[in-house]
């Protein structure tokens, strides 16, 4: 990593959620997904969240459910706000919603 690399993940998370993935690579932002809950930077995070609702894999809902009661609170709040973004997703996107919910999408 090198200073300001943050900013550049971020602008290739954005990026990345409006291409179509395969089961592969579906696999490895899964996972990307799961270790950013775990810890990392809190800018790559929002990104990495609002990833997670264009995911399709199987048991990424139960992996951050399973986060959300873990004992260390930082792993839970971020658990929490990923399920935010799973929850939205499931009823269809930002297409419906308004306010603090559209602009979090």
């Amino acid at each position: 990593m090198f200073f300001r690399s943050g900013y550049i993940e971020q602008r290739l998370l954005q990026r990345l959620k409006h291409y179509a993935l395969t089961g592969r690579q579906e696999k490895r932002v899964r996972r990307l997904v799961l270790r950013s809950l775990d810890g990392g930077g809190r800018r790559a995070f929002r990104g990495y969240s609002r990833l997670a609702g264009r995911l399709k894999t199987d048991g990424l809902h139960a992996e951050v459910e399973k986060r959300s009661r873990y004992t260390d609170a930082e792993v839970a709040r971020r658990a929490e706000a990923v399920l935010q973004y799973l929850e939205i997703a499931a009823c269809g996107g930002k297409a419906g919603l308004s306010g603090k919910e559209a602009r979090m999408w």
